[in-house]
């Protein structure tokens, strides 16, 4: 009976410090997690909870799957009574694939493990332009863009298109796809649709990136004033052919790179498909950020993200432009849905973001 005492005195004694007297945690200041191969990267890691009056360093190694890729360590300067923050420069590899980079960060005293945290990443291959011109490869793109910096991106790029410049031009435009440069809307008494829709009727598909106004004759609007909510975006139609190699997950942080004012409200009217969408704060809706609308018998795609500003630095954008961009110029409207003698009760009946197969046959 003495000797059970004497452990039951041990174990209300202040916790010794040992080896397993500290719990520090590691997280990371940054959401993003999609690179491009070859780059050396900044990362943040914010340590809490560090012992007081002792020497710690951060060592850290990264890995793709066995194979080690880099290894590094400094010391650690504690702020006191505050969160300590370690910059760490990552080299990522070169990769000609998509590869998954694992980084194994600890923070140590002497033989001590204090905490420890593993980040995971993805490496893309520098081949967003090749994809890009292997897709519009042959096809009869035209772009619409006062602007001038899709035009500028696409002549950099090697992409041929057709400069549509002009109301007329616009008009009488027969090619394979349109794409609407970002801020092409210059007023709400736009009449950039109406053209479309003259005829003889374009009938290729449509990209419209980026507006900051829409015309007023449309169902849908931009959203003014409107904070997202806490949450990530979400992929409300996993199976379109948009998102091809594409998961939620792959738009976590993305609503940082966005204005709250664009994100376009989810309509509740028309042949509108909400393809991907954040809750906002406060608010009993959702803010849409890729829409997608059949008009006058031709897919048009309404994207709120900067894939044409981010292009070069965030792999996810060149993939999702290269897939909307594939998408309007292989798809028929005829397919998306199930066939229905009326078309209207086909497009609504399809509002609960199933997809026919049919959509995605010859993608």
């Amino acid at each position: 009976m003495k000797k059970y005492k004497i452990i039951f005195l041990l174990l209300l004694l202040p916790y010794p410090l040992t080896a397993l007297s500290h719990n520090s945690s590691v997280t990371l200041s940054e959401d993003k997690t999609q690179f491009f191969s070859g780059k050396a990267i900044g990362q943040t890691l914010v340590i809490k909870d560090l012992p007081e009056r002792r020497d710690v360093e951060c060592v850290w190694k990264t890995l793709v799957e066995t194979a080690v890729i880099e290894k590094g360590g400094k010391p650690i300067r504690q702020n006191e009574g505050r969160d300590t923050r370690v910059r760490v420069i990552l080299h990522l590899p070169e990769v000609t694939r998509q590869v998954k980079l694992t980084w194994v960060v600890e923070v140590r005293s002497g033989g001590e493990l204090l905490g420890s945290s593993v980040f995971y990443y993805l490496i893309f291959p520098r081949d967003n332009a090749e994809i890009l011109r292997e897709v519009l490869w042959r096809r009869r793109i035209g772009i619409f863009d006062p602007g001038g910096g899709l035009k500028e991106l696409f002549t950099s790029l090697g992409v041929s298109y057709s400069d549509i410049s002009s109301d007329l031009s616009l008009k009488l435009f027969r090619g394979d796809a349109l794409i609407i440069g970002p801020g092409a809307v210059s007023n709400p008494w736009s009449n950039l649709f109406h053209l479309l829709t003259s005829d003889p009727p374009f009938e290729g598909g449509i990209l419209c990136l980026r507006q900051s106004m829409l015309p007023d004759d449309l169902p849908i609007s931009i959203l003014s004033g409107i904070s997202p909510g806490a949450d990530d975006p979400t992929v409300m139609a996993s199976g379109h052919p948009i998102f091809l190699g594409l998961s939620s997950d792959d738009f976590r942080g993305w609503e940082r790179e966005n204005n709250p004012a664009l994100f376009i409200n989810k309509p509740s009217r028309g042949n509108y498909r909400s393809l991907l969408e954040l809750p906002t704060r406060g608010e009993n809706r959702k803010a849409s950020l890729l829409l997608e609308n059949i008009m006058d018998g031709r897919t048009i795609l309404f994207c709120q993200f900067p894939v044409s500003s981010s292009f070069r630095s965030n792999p996810i954008a060149g993939i999702l432009l290269a897939n909307m961009l594939r998408f309007i110029v292989q798809s028929s409207p005829v397919n998306l849905f199930a066939p229905s003698a009326n078309r209207e009760e086909a497009l609504l009946r399809n509002r609960d973001n199933t997809f026919s197969p049919d959509a995605v046959k010859n993608f």
